[in-house]
């Protein structure tokens, strides 16, 4: 009985003789955790980049309404974000036009989704729906995402919104959301100009009013019924005028 206590003293003994390197690696990596190494550690465990999953959890506010406050569709759609600096290809977006969020879609690693509204104040620029967007921030409109179709010396700038208004006597549910407008401006020298229609473009640039509305009955463009296509034509078409007439400090 002695020499079998023995026997189980000696090897519980040399059982943590080589245990005792694993103890000590795993409290040296526990240690790492905090503070410098947390994030690194979770990204390398969920699979998660920290600086683009950063925001709060998006519920949906108002089910119960008829329609949704999104961009196009309430499906989460690929595109392209800029987080503090940092490009992210081929993530799964949303754009709340009523509130003016932007959402991420991700999978968790073990399975399931989740959608986070991300801290706007980190975001500089977004694409979706082939739509790249980029936050300003003017004394008559406030910070805000603007869709950017530019050309060399100027950009046609378009805000997106919905409203969530109470719903007509001959429907069941209290709130709907309204059609997606949009907003017409052109960005000229750092200045807003907000555009009505045909008439305002072309007097917001008065040396080429000629131009413009000759350019623009020939291509029969209605600004506010234009595509994106249509407009980018038009903004490049009036660009490459005003570019060409200034003076050259060289001759």
């Amino acid at each position: 009985m002695k020499l079998n206590k023995r026997n189980l003293f000696y090897r519980i003994v040399v059982l943590l003789i080589f245990l005792y390197p694993l103890l000590m690696s795993y409290g040296q990596r526990i240690y790492s955790l905090s503070p410098f190494g947390l994030s690194s550690y979770f990204n390398k465990v969920y699979k998660l980049d920290q600086n683009l999953v950063n925001g709060v959890k998006y519920y949906i506010a108002h089910s119960d309404a008829t329609g949704d406050p999104f961009l196009t569709s309430d499906n989460s759609t690929r595109g392209r974000i800029i987080v503090n600096n940092q490009t992210y290809n081929d993530v799964l977006l949303k754009y709340d036009i009523c509130d003016q969020h932007v959402i991420l879609e991700y999978n968790y690693t073990h399975g399931g989704m989740n959608l986070v509204i991300l801290n706007n104040e980190s975001i500089s620029e977004f694409e979706i729906y082939q739509k790249v967007f980029r936050k300003y921030n003017f004394p008559q409109t406030g910070e805000r995402f603007f869709q950017v179709i530019p050309s060399d010396s100027m950009a046609f700038l378009l805000s997106w919104k919905k409203e969530l208004i109470p719903s007509g006597s001959f429907t069941q549910k209290a709130f709907e959301y309204t059609r997606e407008k949009r907003k017409f401006y052109l960005l000229l020298h750092n200045n807003l100009i907000l555009l009505k229609g045909n008439s305002s473009f072309a007097k917001a640039l008065p040396d080429y009013i000629p131009e413009i509305r000759k350019y623009m009955k020939q291509n029969k463009i209605k600004l506010r019924k234009s595509d994106d296509g249509q407009l980018a034509d038009l903004i490049n078409f009036c660009g490459k005028i005003y570019f060409n007439s200034k003076p050259n400090p060289g001759k």
